[in-house]
């Protein structure tokens, strides 16, 4: 059995000792917390695997932590731990998801038993999210809440999902995990922007259908099959392709352009956009029957900062491939740099992240990485990157400060327009113009951000 942390809640030291040492000649790791207060604490610090919990604290009551857990990240199991079994209150707290009960004082084997027998997801759950986790990276309860229910519908064969996030929060990524850790690994993974997206991309085309391939052509629905199509930025489809898309998830079929033979399509399709579902709705993007179709189990993917601690374990996890990658001597950071790295808000998220460690690699003079290696939120750089701009007194006019925030929208979508006029909140044709009025030019854009 793979280690497990594990979170002991019990206000008596000899309870807590004995647990501990049950629970380390097992091999887990075990966290003691004496009190609600200090249990919340270790809980955000970094999410536990079980929680063993009295309900009597000398702060509160445990139902009150079970209660919270469940809400907040249902995939822990809670042992309840009492000196004497209350009925009532036992059965309250298993119909508040705790997974078992023991009474004190318990017998060793009874406590491997527990862990052993019910610990955790089902089998074939845990196995998903063990094969999950070495693209995933975070412990805090909003990104462990967001992978449980990845691992939850990759329990599913083909069950569509639909991913909430901001972008350069790994929406892609996400998507490939989730067909990483279900039974359909084995097939292809194929990712498409819709934004771009065409018919006979999607659908394919029989030969002679369009003189571009006389001898027909796949569409990515066919390239995907056994396996999982990922659909970047849904509400960007067009409305007929929406509608065709809609028929494929109730169906199951398709035709090719061209084709009167209806093909199967075996995929599971996950779809993303970094539009809230209220906004959605208002925008009337997305069709209501389709949204409805892909959100059998809408997931969020939380933006970087709400994830607290997780940025300074991709920050090491990014440092050290790049090190790698690029033959340098960095292996970590200044304290200064570690607080800075925590205080900043990403609003390019993951993917900023990602960018500013590489930078930092390359300027980086030792082993660690210093603040000033970061360039983020240096005003005086006057570097987009770095998190700020600094307007000289000519350029406080609002047109270069427009020029300004146009030019920045645009790296931070990799000059994606139709992105770019989203986060600014215009249309395409009025950023068409502004482009032109401006001279300015987008960043090329690179392939791997096509689909994200």
């Amino acid at each position: 059995m793979d280690p497990l942390d594990v979170l002991v809640v019990d206000d008596e030291p000899g309870v807590c000792r004995a647990l501990e040492k049950i629970l380390s000649s097992a091999g887990h790791e075990v966290r003691i917390a004496e009190s609600l207060k200090q249990a919340r604490t270790e809980r955000l610090r970094r999410v536990p695997d079980v929680v063993f919990l009295d309900l009597r604290l000398p702060d509160g009551n445990g139902l009150e932590l079970l209660e919270e857990l469940k809400r907040d990240v249902p995939h822990v199991e809670v042992v309840i731990v009492t000196a004497h079994v209350d009925v009532n209150l036992a059965r309250r707290s298993l119909l508040l998801g705790a997974v078992d009960l023991i009474e004190k004082p318990f017998v060793s084997s009874d406590v491997v038993a527990v862990v052993e027998g019910v610990v955790g997801l089902p089998r074939a759950l845990r196995e998903a999210g063990r094969r999950a986790a070495g693209a995933l990276i975070g412990n805090s309860p909003t990104f462990v809440k967001a992978c449980h229910d990845l691992v939850l519908l990759a329990a599913s064969d083909k069950t569509p999902g639909l991913l909430f996030g901001e972008l350069g929060t790994g929406r892609e990524l996400s998507a490939r995990a989730l067909h990483d850790a279900s039974s359909r690994s084995g097939g292809p993974f194929v990712a498409a922007s819709c934004v771009t997206l065409t018919a006979p991309q999607l659908l394919g085309c029989e030969p002679r259908a369009l003189p571009a391939a006389p001898d027909g052509q796949a569409g990515i629905l066919e390239r995907a099959s056994s396996g999982t199509l990922f659909l970047g930025e849904i509400h960007e489809l067009d409305l007929e392709l929406q509608g065709q898309l809609l028929a494929v998830l109730q169906t199951g079929e398709f035709r090719r352009l061209g084709g009167l033979t209806p093909r199967t399509a075996d995929v599971r399709i996950v779809a993303a956009t970094h539009v809230a579902p209220k906004r959605l709705a208002e925008q009337a993007v997305l069709r209501e029957d389709l949204y409805y179709q892909l959100a059998v189990m809408p997931i969020r993917i939380p933006p970087l900062r709400e994830r607290g601690e997780d940025v300074v374990y991709l920050a090491q996890h990014f440092l050290k491939d790049q090190a790698s990658s690029m033959g340098r001597n960095a292996t970590g950071f200044s304290a200064q740099a570690l607080r800075r790295l925590q205080a900043y808000p990403w609003p390019g998220n993951v993917r900023e992240l990602r960018n500013v460690i590489e930078r930092a690699v390359i300027l980086a003079q030792g082993q660690r990485v210093e603040v000033a290696e970061l360039r983020i939120g240096d005003e005086s750089t006057g570097d987009p990157a770095a998190g700020g701009i600094r307007l000289s007194l000519p350029d406080y006019r609002v047109a270069s400060a427009e020029r300004a925030l146009i030019r920045l929208a645009l790296e931070e979508t990799g000059g994606h327009k139709t992105l770019a006029a989203e986060l600014l909140g215009i249309n395409r044709a009025t950023l068409y113009n502004k482009l032109k009025a401006y001279g300015l030019t987008p960043p090329r854009r690179i392939a791997q951000s096509k689909a994200e």
